[in-house]
């Protein structure tokens, strides 16, 4: 019986194959991880939005509770506000500059307004905190 030996060594044949494969896989994980974190960054996020929280801090309910847009005329109501409680309301841009404006009735009838933003435009993002007192 005759037994086949092998000659030790390295293919490297199959190396260089490997090696071109696995620089191929690098290359297009890297370019799949770019693209993904480009579209990522370009999708608009709540944090890319403007926004006012208001907070009852009377002690009391508020009624009628609404914000009104002095230029666009623009109403959002957002119907009562409990003791203690917060509503965090998402600002809608136009294409104009506007001012916004909180309205609100209290427990005995007294109609309020309060300018929660003197200035709002696309561009600013902002973040108003407003406390009724």
């Amino acid at each position: 019986m005759t037994r086949l030996s092998r000659k030790p060594g390295i293919d490297l044949g199959f190396s260089l194959i490997t090696l071109n494969w696995m620089a191929a896989t690098v290359k297009s994980l890297l370019f799949m991880f770019l693209v993904s974190s480009l579209i990522t960054a370009c999708v608009p996020s709540r944090k890319d939005e403007g926004t006012i929280t208001v907070t009852n801090k009377t002690g009391e309910p508020i009624y009628n509770v609404y914000f009104k847009y002095k230029i666009s005329k623009r109403r959002d109501s957002i119907g009562n506000l409990a003791p203690e409680a917060s509503y965090t309301y998402t600002i809608k841009y136009s294409g104009t500059e506007d001012s916004i404006n909180l309205h609100y009735t209290d427990k005995h009838q007294k109609f309020y307004t309060a300018s929660v933003a003197a200035y709002s435009a696309q561009y600013d993002k902002q973040h108003v905190i407003f406390n009724i007192k």
